[in-house]
């Protein structure tokens, strides 16, 4: 198990193992986990893949894209099985989605247009808002197709995305905090990053304390109280993975397992949150949410 975040306080695991045992691999009985986390610090994860191939395991299960690359870097005949992986094609982890064609498949979050839609919805939550802040870290696997996509929207949109506020490690979260608060934009939009998925309680309470209505990239992000997300339930994601992991003890090869985009995109509001910042969501796009928190 190699994850960039943590592996024992993020629920989205107890699903996973929750389904590992309804398909019959029980811990202690029938599997046997060793875990490393980077804990939020990705240039740690290179040694933790090799840490985790020198236990020669039968199979290393990763979530996201970083954690994808270490893992295929420490080893090529290992299967490999992601549970959120980042572009598995662009990043070379793969041939295609239909034919992996290597060590690696599992599933990706990857969405063409997601970061466009995302910013659409912002736009439809605040349509007076032309001026748009942007947090993200330029070194996601994902920044490149993110940031065409989110221009791209920006344009059609008509609205002015302000220069963005980087951050690559956590430490780098507070330099990005004050630009933003010295821009002062009418909205935020938060790339939907895995270090902002670590991090998000530092984000959400520097966002409640700026009041900026925000829109985040996981739905975890609404639960703790951000305004609005566009998002796949991860969860979905790491209940789904163990059937990889499944076919693969059985005999199936990584490379012949197609490898699968998730099936449910939606958007959260959590309109107490809208309430404390004196907004009001129009209702239409309160039909269009997957989910309301009241």
């Amino acid at each position: 198990m190699l994850s960039g975040g943590e592996l024992q306080s993020n629920p989205n695991w107890d699903a996973f193992y929750a389904s590992m045992s309804g398909l019959g691999y029980v811990e202690g009985r029938d599997v046997i986990y060793e875990r490393r986390a980077a804990r939020g610090a990705p240039e740690r994860l290179p040694q933790l893949a090799r840490e985790l191939v020198a236990t020669k395991p039968r199979l290393i299960v990763t979530t996201g894209g970083g954690e994808v690359l270490a893992a295929r870097q420490a080893t090529s005949t290992i299967p490999i099985v992601m549970i959120f992986g980042t572009d598995p094609v662009g990043t070379g982890v793969a041939v295609s989605l239909a034919r992996p064609g290597g060590n690696v498949t599992g599933l990706t979050r990857s969405i063409p247009g997601f970061s466009e839609k995302s910013l659409q919805l912002l736009s439809q939550a605040l349509p007076a808002a032309t001026r748009i802040g942007v947090l993200e870290n330029s070194s996601s696997l994902s920044y490149s197709s993110y940031r065409s996509e989110l221009d791209r929207g920006a344009a059609k949109l008509g609205l002015a995305l302000m220069p963005s506020a980087n951050a690559r490690r956590p430490e780098e979260l507070q330099p990005a905090f004050l630009k933003l608060e010295q821009q002062r934009p009418q909205a935020l939009y938060v790339h939907n990053d895995v270090l902002f998925f670590v991090q998000r309680a530092r984000v959400i309470d520097f966002v409640a304390r700026a009041q900026i209505p925000t829109m985040y990239g996981f739905t975890e992000d609404v639960e703790a109280g951000g305004l609005m997300a566009f998002a796949v339930e991860l969860r979905e994601l790491y209940v789904r993975a163990p059937t990889f992991i499944d076919k693969i003890l059985r005999g199936a090869r990584p490379a012949d397992i197609p490898i699968e985009q998730p099936t449910r995109v939606g958007l959260w509001i959590n309109l107490k949150t809208a309430r404390t910042l004196k907004l009001t969501i129009p209702r239409a796009l309160l039909l269009q949410a997957e989910r309301v928190l009241e």
